[in-house]
Order: structure tokens, then sequence, then C-alpha cells
């Protein structure tokens, strides 16, 4: 299906870190949205009966028109998400690029779609096409090349998507909106299960420097690194390694065309992975503290290994309370 030089193109290069949604554009739901997952037994079963009400897809139609980042395209990227919401694209408690907003007044919600209704109405098959399709297929993408998009490499990445959507008998969603709204900002919140983010189990070595990080710049690192019980550039130049090459690191490496790590490679990798099941209470304390941003709040590769050693967790939770609380004090504000 794709261009074989693309693909051994795509994969010879070093991958940089994942491009993001801008916060201004992330998808928007009204602040009281009650929907729960169905457990996926349940999907196209008796027992799902979920249906989406039209108050509730005018809020996010409304919602999220101004939340395109290019205006002439606004109305056809509302209607994109309103479809993909409609088509059950929506896990809130995993997908951390939804945001919540006040809802509109209901009437003017209803005014703004109806002042766009003959468009929509125009556009809405090609749409709900999209909404369908696209995640199933960037999902595709993320497996073959490691990203679902490049903002660096528009073209290639344009030219993967459309051979994809011929060779699935949907070229009528070629051209809804732009490559990077359509392949990118409009349906990212939806997400790949990324498989390649931390390969071979090593999102807990993600979480572990991403955790050190934070307690370097509240000046904590040291507290806990210099005992010497936790070897934190270790952690750091192993992450770095995996990032640099993931797909030597995957559990699949063979499908992309490269060598498995080597003897001393993996391991160096245990040893690291070693070192962060040891740092993980101490990880873990920081994460529940509410001391790191929101995208440390929502990450859970650690839980399980901070819980063999609870007393620790515990004794490590009481000090970053405290030193929240001092900091608060000192400066009039939270942390």
């Amino acid at each position: 299906m794709f261009n074989k030089a693309l693909l051994q193109y795509k994969v010879a290069r070093a991958a940089p870190p994942l491009f993001i949604v801008a916060k201004p554009n992330l998808m928007t739901l009204p602040k009281e949205w009650e929907y729960t997952t169905k457990p996926a037994v349940d999907v196209g079963s008796v027992h799902d009966r979920t249906t989406i009400s039209i108050r509730d897809l005018l809020q996010v139609y409304a919602l999220n028109k101004s939340r395109c980042p290019d205006p002439a395209n606004a109305v056809s990227f509302a209607l994109l998400r309103m479809e993909a919401v409609k088509a059950g694209w929506v896990d809130v408690a995993n997908q951390p690029e939804i945001a919540r907003a006040d809802p509109w007044d209901d009437d003017t919600a209803r005014r703004s779609f109806l002042t766009d209704y003959r468009r929509i109405m125009d556009e809405c098959p090609r749409a709900a096409r999209a909404a369908y399709c696209l995640p199933l297929i960037s999902e595709f993408i993320f497996r073959a090349t490691g990203h679902p998009w490049r903002a660096d490499e528009e073209r290639l990445y344009d030219d993967l998507y459309r051979s994809t959507l011929i060779a699935c008998h949907l070229p009528g969603v070629i051209g809804y909106l732009p490559p990077w709204l359509l392949y990118h900002e409009a349906l990212h919140w939806i997400g790949p299960a990324r498989q390649m983010e931390a390969p071979a189990g090593t999102a807990l070595l993600d979480t572990s420097v991403q955790v050190i990080d934070a307690l370097e710049s509240l000046n904590l690192a040291e507290e806990f690194g210099r005992s010497g019980a936790y070897d934190f550039e270790l952690l750091k130049t192993v992450l770095e390694a995996v990032k640099k090459d993931p797909f030597k690191y995957h559990q699949s490496y063979h499908r992309y065309g490269v060598d498995p790590p080597t003897t001393a490679e993996l391991s160096t990798l245990e040893k690291a992975k070693e070192v962060a099941i040891k740092f993980a209470p101490v990880a873990q304390a920081f994460i529940e503290s509410g001391l790191g941003d929101a995208s440390l709040s929502n990450q859970n590769a650690l839980e399980r290994h901070a819980d063999l050693n609870a007393k620790m967790k515990k004794r490590c939770k009481t000090f970053f309370r405290k030193f929240r609380r001092q900091n608060r004090s000192a400066n009039g504000t939270s942390i």
C-alpha cells in the first residue's frame, strides 16, 4: 500500500518528540459531560444503547468551531469533531488532549449550528466518513512509521494518508480539510495507542525521568540523588538511547528492518529499570502530591511498583506536601 522507499526513509531517521496540539486548539467538551466509556465487549451489542443528545452535539460543534486554528475552515473542523464524538471516539479518562469548558447558552449554540446549516448538510457525509475512518488510519500509519503526523514532513505524511484512503476506497475524504488540519489538529485528541512512545516496557523510565526533571526544576533532586541510591544519570542516558532509536527496542523490531539491542544494551536497560522500580515510591509520591504538571498526573506506570514500598511512598508524600505548603506560604501562590 505504501511506497516502500518512503517507509524505509522514514524508519531510518531518528524520531523527534511527537508533535502536540496547542492548548487553545484542544478538543473541547462541555464541563458537565457525563457519558461513560462502554466496555469493549459491549460495543455493537444489545447492551450498548448509548446515544448522545442533540443538545450535547450542538455544544460540541459550537465549542470547537472557535478552536479551529484556521478560521476559514472552522465549520468543517467543528463538524468533523462533532461527527467523531457522535461516532463514539471519546474516552475522557484516557484522552489527555480533551479540555472542558463552560457550555454555551443552548439557544446561542443552536443558532451557531443553524447559521452554518446549509454548508453542514453539504459536508456532513464526508465528515462522517472521515470521522469514522481517520482514527483507524492514523493508528495504522503510526504503527508503520512511529508517528501519526510530522509537521516537518507534511508532504510525506500527506502521501501516506492519501494512498491509504485510496486503498480503503475512501478518496472522498481527501481534501475535506488541509492535510495538517485533517490528519493532525482535528482528531489528534483521539490518538493512536502509543505503543512506540515507551517501547519494550520502558514507560516506567519515561515517567521516572519526567519526575526527575520536575524535581530538578524545584531544586529537590539532590535530596534524593546525593545518597547514591538512585542513579538519575543512568535513567536519563538509557531513556535517551531508547528514544533515539525506538524501533530497536520495540518488541516487534523485526517489522521495522532493524537489529535488536545488543546483550550489553539490554543489560543496561534492565539496570535502569531496576533503578526506576526502586525510585518508584518517591516518584509516585511526587505525582500524587500535585507538584507535577497535568501531564504527570495522568501517568500510572509507577503505581504498581510504588505500592511495593508503601511506607517509603507515604513518607515521601508527607515530605512533598510539606514542601508545597512551605512554598505556598513563602510565595503567596500554589505550585
